[in-house]
């Protein structure tokens, strides 16, 4: 069990703050808590235990569990917890992911992630044939093109995708993307119940990619992990086998990053 250290408040600190980070990091020894069971834990009365658990719920830290009266990390905590990761931090346990998925394929492999209403390219990898797809670190684009930036918009909640279907600001780069709200929200939920985003010449004529997401905890997308190639290479066999790979190396990211299990029993509404 870790060994969670007691906040000593300072003078003038309240000590219910104190109190309630303790709770919060009992969650650190388990996933999920008892009123009495916690008290007992913290050496804390089981009445301050079920005071700061409910006032912890009520701001999102916390959450009770379906058809129980046990606690678990809420959905603020989550979203805290995913922040906190980098984009230092996800290259650095990525590359390697991408390094094999390409020493594999022979194809571009490139990790992205939401940067306001855009697509952000984090990593990539190049092909090193001399016919290949290429994408720039530091590079961004439009989330209603190609599979890096529909598997970025289709694994967020519906919250993110109405305000960017209302933003104005898809982008026609090629007669294949999508700009029109409406069958852009019909291919996020075609996306969604497949499980990961393809494209067809949407960025670039002639060319194909397949992506899937990289979950968090919270039950949404941090980032994408996509396989791009000129569309005579990446059909058929070739384009199952790729998507086998990238959603190995998806899991293995997550659960690298600490978000195993993030992935909602349940698909995103419909």
């Amino acid at each position: 069990m870790a060994e969670i250290p007691r906040c000593q408040p300072r003078e003038g600190e309240l000590k219910t703050v104190s109190r309630a980070m303790e709770v919060l990091g009992a969650f650190l020894d388990r996933d999920t808590w008892g009123v009495s069971g916690l008290a007992r834990h913290l050496d804390i009365s089981r009445t301050i235990v079920h005071r700061l658990l409910s006032t912890l719920t009520t701001t999102g830290m916390l959450a009770v569990e379906t058809g129980s009266s046990r606690y678990t990390l809420g959905p603020l905590a989550l979203r805290l917890g995913e922040r906190a990761i980098t984009a230092d931090t996800l290259v650095r346990v990525a590359r390697p992911l991408l390094d094999e998925i390409g020493r594999a394929t022979k194809e571009t492999v490139t990790l992205a992630v939401i940067r306001g209403f855009e697509g952000f390219c984090a990593d990539s990898v190049e092909s090193p044939q001399s016919m290949r797809m290429t994408f720039y670190k530091g590079e961004r684009f439009p989330l209603n093109a190609g599979a890096l930036g529909k598997t970025l918009l289709a694994f967020q909640d519906d919250g993110f995708l109405e305000a960017y279907l209302a933003s104005g600001l898809t982008q026609s780069l090629t007669p294949g993307t999508i700009v029109d709200p409406q069958k852009l929200r019909a291919e996020v939920l075609r996306i969604r119940g497949i499980g990961h985003a393809d494209s067809d010449g949407e960025i670039t004529p002639g060319a194909r990619s397949v992506g899937v997401p990289v979950w968090g905890s919270g039950g949404t997308g941090v980032a994408a992990i996509v396989l791009s190639a000129p569309a005579f290479r990446l059909q058929g066999r070739t384009a199952e086998d790729a998507l086998l790979l990238l959603q190995s190396a998806a899991g293995r990211l997550a659960a690298a990053l600490g978000y195993a299990g993030g992935q909602p029993q349940r698909k995103l509404a419909s």
